[in-house]
């Protein structure tokens, strides 16, 4: 059989936590979903805006010994 090792599996699954977590940041957060661009590259310079405030936000939060989660208010970059 070659099914996956259990310990992979859940690895796997603790990595998609995280990744659906920063998606759902983003979003309600720092406002990745409320783009109005006609464009594909006003597009991606509207999400790698958010996605460097995301981890401005991150960055900033560990060194003050916080959690990288963006709780307090919302942020619209």
């Amino acid at each position: 059989m070659h099914a996956p090792v259990v310990t992979a599996t859940i690895r796997a699954a603790g990595l998609r936590w995280t990744i659906e977590e920063d998606a759902k940041t983003g979003k309600e957060q720092l406002g990745m979903d409320q783009y109005q661009v006609r464009t594909w590259v006003r597009w991606q310079r509207h999400t790698a805006m958010c996605m460097l405030a995301q981890a401005f936000l991150a960055f900033t939060r560990a060194g003050q010994g916080q959690e990288a989660t963006c709780q307090p208010s919302k942020v619209v970059c």
